[in-house]
């Protein structure tokens, strides 16, 4: 019974043993998640960037549902049948989506494979704390494999 009141307190002071587990993120289950949803979106190859300065630090002890939003720039390459091919350059906004006290982060100016979600006003693109939606130095065999979604082919993402 004492073990069981500590692991509690352990929990409630929010230590590492009580740290947020997620299930990894894969860009195939978010093609499949944004080829199903009746919004827009467009699958990306390259560098975003935005101001570090406009990236408020997260306080740890904040456990407060709070999302950061920056005007972020992408430049490369938007996915079509034939791969990253055709140039692509926008600003948008990006949201740094916290839960509780972890929030998604994103390294600036670093290459990326992102799905950007069209709206009305331009595009926007979330990150969580637990990833997807942006994925950093993708591998080639990951875009090539963004390539076979959107073409039909196999693009099953894999069980956890």
């Amino acid at each position: 019974m004492k073990h069981l009141i500590v692991l509690i307190a352990l929990c409630l002071t929010a230590h590492p043993a009580c740290a947020l587990s997620c299930i990894p993120a894969d860009p195939r289950a978010d093609f499949q998640a944004a080829d199903a949803s009746p919004e827009k979106y467009i699958v990306v190859h390259g560098k975003i960037s935005f101001d570090d300065k406009d990236v408020p630090q997260r306080d740890p002890n904040d456990f407060a549902p709070k999302d950061h939003v920056v005007t972020a720039q992408f430049q490369g390459q938007s996915l079509n049948q034939r791969g990253f091919v055709t140039p692509f350059s926008t600003p948008f906004k990006l949201t740094f989506a916290c839960l509780a006290s972890w929030c998604g982060g994103l390294p600036n100016n670093r290459t990326v494979l992102a799905f950007l979600r069209q709206t009305a006003a331009g595009y926007d693109l979330a990150v969580g704390p637990c990833g997807g939606q942006a994925y950093v130095d993708p591998s080639p065999k990951m875009l090539r494999q963004m390539q076979r979604c959107l073409n039909g082919g196999a693009c099953k993402p894999p069980r956890f």
